[in-house]
């Protein structure tokens, strides 16, 4: 009997960055854009592959640390072709894309058509299968009991030959003699750990006391000699495709150079630049 594997594409959908397609933007709002639909290349025996299925997991996390936004969107799954696209994806026709025609935004025919084809190639070839691997074949032999009746005559003959054989084994007792070398070795083992334990133990409180005064010296100085000084904690984002720095306590942003930009919108993941910035005053 012969058995063939074969293996199907992974159904989940993935997006190609709209950067690439500078023209996937909407006419009248030129900063913000939408994805286009593609689906992942990986073959699999179940509906997604190993990758996609740790990055599923992974949105739920996700989406609580964001408040429900979702930052790097070309990283993501977004749900299994065939079925409706998460409410969180700014893929064509998504719920974010239909939202936004529907608020008066539009987008040139040739972004369309590019945009529909691709939603056609991804979301109706749910049944298409990726190429096959190796085809494994398994033969079950039907003469395989044939086989075990020829060699049970010369079985016999050879237990005789291996206890004839088993007569130098006396000769076992000649490798026991060189047994007394082994407490020679035993002996450096013994002055090995008194002299680490000595060496060790000295050191170590000496080294370790002395960098902490030095430091805090140091940390301490420059904040009296200079009280104007503003500490802000930032962190690297991208908003509207521009990587930026974000202080998540008052939601400011600021550039690579640390200039003030404005507040972050994160319903629409954008820059509001109508606010100034209140540290400056």
């Amino acid at each position: 009997m012969i058995l063939y594997k074969t293996n199907m594409q992974c159904q989940a959908r993935h997006t190609l960055e709209k950067k690439n397609v500078p023209q996937l933007k909407f006419t009248n709002k030129p900063k913000f854009g939408f994805f286009l639909p593609t689906r992942c290349k990986n073959p699999t025996e179940e509906s997604l592959c190993s990758s996609c299925i740790e990055r599923t997991r992974r949105i739920p996390a996700l989406l609580e640390k964001w408040k429900g936004t979702m930052q790097n969107q070309s990283e993501q799954v977004h749900g299994l072709v065939g079925e409706a696209i998460p409410n969180w994806s700014r893929i064509y026709k998504g719920s974010y894309y239909e939202s936004k025609i529907e608020a008066g935004w539009t987008i040139s025919e040739e972004a369309e058509r590019i945009a529909e084809e691709a939603y056609k190639d991804t979301e109706n070839n749910t049944v298409e299968m990726a190429p096959r691997k190796k085809v494994e074949k398994v033969i079950e032999p039907v003469v395989a009991p044939v086989a075990p009746v020829a060699p049970t005559a010369p079985t016999k003959r050879k237990p005789k030959i291996v206890a004839k054989a088993a007569e130098p084994k006396p000769a076992e007792p000649k490798a026991a003699e060189p047994k007394p070398a082994e407490p020679k070795p035993a002996e450096p083992k013994v002055a090995e750990p008194e002299v680490v334990k000595k060496t060790r133990a000295k050191p170590q409180p000496k080294t370790q006391a002395k960098p902490p005064s030095s430091q805090t010296n140091t940390l301490i100085e420059p904040l009296n000699e200079d009280p104007t000084i503003i500490t802000v904690k930032v962190r690297k984002i991208e908003i509207d495709n521009r990587i930026v720095y974000l202080n998540s306590l008052k939601d400011k942003v600021y550039d690579m150079r640390l200039n003030y930009l404005g507040r972050y919108n994160r319903k629409d993941n954008t820059i509001d630049i109508t606010y100034a910035d209140s540290d400056a005053e």
